[in-house]
């Protein structure tokens, strides 16, 4: 039926001309009454996760990237990440306040660009998953 998303923006596409729109995931976002697709964008700064949006699955819009508050020290900002996937609906956080929740796997690095752990063991995929949550944008709510 054709391809919804091919690397266009700069947060898809590399100097040399590479880049990606990658594992899509799909979810049916009921507060928002959208369709939401995380997938891997091929950036410049290696891969990150990117959001789009949709009304019927055949028109999307780029969102951007996803930016995630700092953890126990960890700037999400600059470590690679991939195979996101959206909870379908609004969950409280700690404060009271309606937000998505999203689950990823950071792929954590050394400056030389070496993996430290990118592959968890046997079994234990989940363990390297970390969930976190935004706020619904003020228009959905």
């Amino acid at each position: 039926m054709g391809i919804v998303l091919e690397p266009e923006t700069d947060y898809e596409m590399r100097s040399d001309g590479s880049g990606g729109c990658e594992d899509p995931r799909v979810t049916f976002v009921e507060p928002l009454k959208r369709y939401m697709m995380t997938y891997t964008a091929l950036s410049p700064k290696g891969p990150r996760i990117a959001i789009a949006i949709s009304a019927d699955l055949f028109h999307w819009k780029r969102l951007g990237l996803v930016t995630f508050e700092p953890y126990n020290g960890i700037d999400f900002v600059h470590v690679d990440n991939k195979d996101a996937s959206l909870f379908p609906v609004a969950i409280p956080n700690h404060a009271g306040k309606m937000q998505l929740a999203i689950i990823h796997r950071p792929l954590f690095q050394v400056p030389d660009r070496k993996k430290l752990y990118s592959r968890p063991k046997r079994g234990k995929w989940t363990s390297t998953m970390k969930a976190s949550g935004f706020l619904l944008p003020d228009a959905f709510r």
